[in-house]
């Protein structure tokens, strides 16, 4: 089916462009927690619904016989079948709430593509404006960067570390990055669209980028760059016979080949003066090697993931569920098993909708990328100027190069990113249909198209009154932080309460709101209204370590210790080391005399802990333990060496720790300490008794 629309004039393409690429992307405000994803959401989301009203008005005034293809593009009809299939996850979802705010996200992102596919059809040369405003934000965001760069290395030298501190208007130095890099394909397309200042202007902003890119040391944007060169090469090479580029264009590639080359070499002289070069040689090891490092890690997020996609193949865990449910597949070995770190996503964006959306939603999303494509090899092939083919080379590069940092980072959360996406698909697709000759599918009533555009309208309102709501949450979300680490525990219940709002119940580290109100209201012995929350937060998010450390807490001090070692024992099969929790239990089975039990879980923290609780239930669970065998011994010998070593806190650390090196029980360890005391120190047995005491107590190898 076909949209009919009016023309629309150049000044609504370029409102459109200005306000999506040179104002939602520089939307900054540390008034919340993360200053640039909810605040750019709602401004791109009334962007949105103001152009949907112009053309919904437009198309009530003037229904004329311009026409703008739906049904025959393949990459709208799998992002519609995406779009149900994420809808149908939220009914899995632990976490409905967070579900479809997630969804409500992913519909604003699918009006924009329609939006900029019906301007972007309808004017006859739209990718000119396109280029011209992404050279300008680019130019705006590099200088950003430039002067980040200058002012850290006036303070130190501008090193691995420091480079972390670039972030320009993104929320940290990867996505700075990253979002360079999708600037490239339209400041390159410009150096061969334009001639004069604009030329210059698309040459500068793509040499900053490059350089930028070279020094922030982002593995992914390398990465992409690497990728994306050679599937272009690839192209160039395996469909040549629809290339015939004049002999200044083959000198203008050949150019470009050299350009790059310096820019790159230009960005690593830079970084080795102001920090160490060595950083590059430690970067590429780490780009091979996929066990070490963080690379590792990934690797184990991925496989968790996949393993989560799998149990919920069809369904998936529900959009934005992820968070919650990751946890459940255990946090060993990974850095958020002490409870500090709490990671959001997989960083691989296929596999986080595989998990969330289930097989159907991953394959639908995935074939949004492989149709965009085949529609890029299709218009090379097809299309007779050589500025649309060069076009077409430059969407391939970009949407290469997008795929390759999805599969390593979280572009489909952020906005900007996101913002680029759908300008690439909204090129394609427009592109693609002016070269389609069918000419016979187009709406059949005006109706219809109103009812369409006035679908997405409401949404789009619906969406706007949502994601304020989020703003307006993490706003007093932002204030409990500033209450909590002044330790004004009495602000933090008000903040609190005013940011629990419809589709807001966890913040941005998937820690339940409802939980930081029941840490206060704990801290200000409110112990009854403290369980209250907590169970509210466990409601929100079963799996978060805190939730259950703190819910066990209250069942205890309440006497419950059934509940109390339910949750205790829910927080260490997702955390074994997770030391509160072990403490805590490690108490419960002191008070009902479960000492070995106590001892057991307490090899789970490692000797070297720091916390002060860990070494006061260290000390008393091992003299515990050292009484009740003195206590129990019939054998006098053995009884007074024990009660020597109670006498001895050094002597009772030098065999715990021997228990642990050699694995095996602390009583054990004891026996063996006391019959060496006996046989090699103070002589009083003979070898022949050692070895009989030895068999006694289980200590023959």
């Amino acid at each position: 089916m076909k949209i009919s629309l009016p023309s629309i004039e150049i000044t609504k393409l370029n409102l459109f462009l200005f306000f999506s690429v040179l104002v939602v992307p520089f939307i900054y405000t540390t008034a919340v927690p993360d200053p640039s994803l909810s605040p750019r959401l709602l401004a791109l989301d009334v962007v949105i619904f103001v152009f949907l009203i112009a053309l919904l008005f437009y198309v009530f005034r003037n229904y004329k016989t311009n026409t703008w293809e739906i049904r025959r593009s393949r990459i709208l009809l799998f992002y519609v079948l995406y779009l149900i299939f994420a809808a149908i996850s939220i009914f899995n979802a632990a976490n409905q709430y967070e579900a479809f705010f997630e969804w409500l996200k992913t519909f604003s992102f699918f009006a924009f593509l329609i939006i900029a596919t019906i301007f972007f059809h309808l004017h006859q040369n739209p990718i000119r404006l396109i280029v011209k405003t992404v050279i300008i934000f680019s130019f705006v965001l590099s200088l950003r960067g430039v002067y980040e760069i200058i002012t850290t290395s006036a303070d130190k030298a501008f090193d691995h570390q420091a480079s972390y501190l670039i972030r320009a208007f993104s929320s940290n130095r990867n996505l700075f990055s990253e979002i360079l890099f999708l600037c490239l394909p339209f400041t390159s397309m410009g150096i061969y669209l334009f001639r004069s200042w604009w030329r210059f202007a698309a040459m500068v902003a793509s040499g900053i980028a490059f350089i930028l890119i070279t020094m922030l040391l982002t593995r992914s944007v390398w990465a992409a760059i690497i990728l994306s060169s050679l599937v272009t090469i690839l192209v160039l090479l395996l469909f040549r016979k629809h290339f015939h580029f004049t002999s200044s264009v083959k000198r203008g590639l050949g150019l470009t080949v050299i350009i790059v080359i310096i820019l790159l070499v230009t960005g690593v002289i830079i970084f080795s003066r102001l920090g160490d070069i060595e950083v590059f040689e430690k970067q590429f090891y780490w780009v091979t090697n996929y066990k070490f490092g963080s690379s590792l890690e990934r690797i184990e997020l991925w496989k968790k993931t996949i393993q989560m996609g799998m149990d919920h193949m069809i369904t998936g865990v529900g959009q934005g569920n992820w968070r919650i449910i990751f946890p459940s597949y255990s946090l060993e070995n990974l850095r958020s098993e002490s409870g500090i770190i709490f990671f959001q996503r997989p960083h691989n964006d296929f596999l986080w909708i595989f998990a969330e959306n289930g097989l159907p939603g991953f394959i639908a999303y995935l074939f949004i990328f492989l149709s965009a494509i085949y529609y890029l090899l299709k218009m090379i092939m097809k299309e007779t100027l050589e500025e649309d083919k060069l076009i077409s080379i430059g969407l391939l590069f970009g949407l290469v190069g997008y795929i390759m940092i999805a599969f390593v980072s979280f572009p489909k959360e952020r906005v900007e990113h996101q913002i680029f996406l759908h300008l690439f698909l909204a090129l394609i697709i427009a592109k693609y249909a002016d070269l389609s000759s069918d000419k016979n599918n187009g709406f059949r009533s005006k109706k219809r198209l109103f009812t369409f555009l006035m679908l997405l309208t409401i949404g789009s309102a619906v969406s706007i009154y949502y994601v304020f709501q989020r703003v307006d949450s993490e706003i007093s979300i932002k204030k409990a932080y500033v209450s909590r680490m002044e330790q004004h525990w009495e602000n933090v219940i008000p903040n609190i309460d005013r940011a629990i709002k419809p589709l807001t119940n966890l913040d941005s580290y998937s820690t339940p709101l409802a939980w930081y109100r029941g840490e206060a209201q704990f801290l200000l012995n409110d112990k009854k209204s403290a369980l209250i929350s907590f169970e509210e937060a466990y409601k929100v998010n079963p799996n978060h370590l805190h939730v259950l450390n703190n819910l066990g807490t209250c069942y205890e001090l309440d006497g419950n210790h059934q509940l109390a070692k339910k949750y205790y024992q829910k927080a260490l099969k997702i955390s074994p080391r997770f030391e509160e929790s072990s403490l805590n239990l490690c108490a419960v089975y002191y008070n009902e005399g479960e000492i070995d039990s106590a001892l057991l879980l307490l090899r789970n923290i490692p000797d070297t802990s720091s916390n002060q609780k860990y070494q006061i239930f260290r000390r008393t669970l091992l003299l515990k333990k050292l009484m009740d065998l003195n206590k129990s011994s019939v054998d006098q010998p053995i009884a007074r060496s024990i009660q020597r070593i109670i006498s001895d806190d050094k002597w009772i650390m030098k065999i715990y720790r021997q228990s642990l090196s050699e694995n095996i029980d602390f009583d054990k360890a004891v026996y063996n300490e006391v019959i060496y005391l006996m046989e090699s120190m103070d002589s009083t047995i003979t070898a022949r008794q050692a070895n009989i005491y030895r068999k006694k107590f289980n200590l023959m190898e």
